[in-house]
């Protein structure tokens, strides 16, 4: 499958310096803070990919540019590093030893989605965070987060709302929704609070899509995070069924209404590796227009023994795709 036409295309390959057009930062081992791709009169830059590691359960990377949070992605999930082999979390964002046919995460999506990477004026500098917004996981003691982006000298530098921009209203659309209670002893539990940045444009159950925006949903993923042993007399209780409704209609299971199974103990059919280039991928993306009811909700099975119910903020129900405007 060719990619996409970007909002690179067409850049030159050099600046009028002689030097490179693509470029690569790294914080190297550091105990806190993110990288800094410092804005530069006269130049623009575009985040073209983005690693971390070491891989740690529970870490998501906040790109912002300027003053805004554009995207945050996550990188490894509690069950992703909780269960070798066999594959049933989430694992996005890697570290640089892993790139299936040389691209990493945002590279590897652009050859599925029409997204512009994001781009940061001479005014605004890149900036890329880690942070643990689940709940579980925490930053290691030291850590990197690499990076690698265009830069150039030509062109506008200046325009924040050119294709990819911070005040661009289209853009990569990543969608982080977790419960906000313990599992339920009976009926279901719902994914009812967003894991975005505050103010950040998303649904979670129960919540109408946003008026004049359009949402569409390319990639589907989902993690059951931190549940311990769900096997035999003393398992933790854990998910079975993903049910994700528009107004009344199960999206991608309407004639049986049993919801996507995402079993730990049979298949997570929402599961997510970059290393493998597993993931769940509709044949056609799919539409969330205004003002729709859309619900998230859990079919789960209860503990044995002294095992324990799945905890708040555990879950992830992850959807990749993009964010526009009505019309645009």
């Amino acid at each position: 499958m060719s990619a996409p036409a970007s909002n690179i295309a067409g850049l030159p390959i050099l600046t009028s310096e002689g030097a490179s057009s693509f470029q690569y930062r790294s914080t190297g081992l550091v105990a806190s803070g993110g990288l800094t791709i410092p804005k530069r009169n006269g130049h623009r830059r575009y985040l073209l990919d983005v690693f971390f590691e070491p891989e740690t359960a529970g870490i998501m990377l906040d790109v912002q540019i300027g003053d805004r949070v554009y995207v945050r992605l996550p990188t490894v999930l509690g069950d992703y590093t909780a269960i070798s082999n066999v594959n049933q979390g989430i694992g996005m964002v890697k570290n640089e030893t892993v790139k299936p046919s040389g691209f990493g995460y945002l590279q590897w999506l652009r050859q599925y989605i029409d997204f512009d990477f994001p781009t940061s004026t001479q005014s605004e500098d890149l900036i890329i965070t880690p942070t643990a917004p689940l709940g579980y996981g925490a930053l290691p003691g030291t850590y990197a987060v690499s990076a690698l982006y265009l830069d150039t000298d030509q062109g506008d530098v200046t325009n924040l709302a050119l294709a990819g921009g911070s005040a661009n209203a289209r853009r990569l659309w990543i969608n982080i929704v977790t419960n906000s209670l313990a599992q339920q002893t009976t009926g279901q539990t719902i994914l009812d609070t967003l894991a975005m940045p505050k103010g950040m444009l998303g649904f979670k159950d129960s919540d109408l899509v946003p008026p004049n925006m359009t949402f569409v949903g390319y990639i589907y993923a989902y993690d059951a995070s931190a549940l311990g042993t769900t096997t035999g007399g003393n398992a933790n209780g854990f998910p079975t069924r993903l049910h994700h409704k528009d107004t009344d209609i199960e999206i991608f299971t309407v004639e049986t209404q049993e919801g996507l199974l995402v079993n730990r103990n049979q298949d997570n059919s929402l599961a997510f590796d970059l290393s493998t280039e597993n993931s769940f991928r509709p044949f056609s993306p799919y539409t969330y227009n205004p003002n729709k009811k859309i619900t998230m909700a859990l079919d789960t099975t209860l503990k044995a023994g002294t095992g324990a119910n799945f905890a708040a903020t555990t879950q992830a129900f992850i959807i990749v795709g993009i964010r526009s405007q009505v019309g645009q």
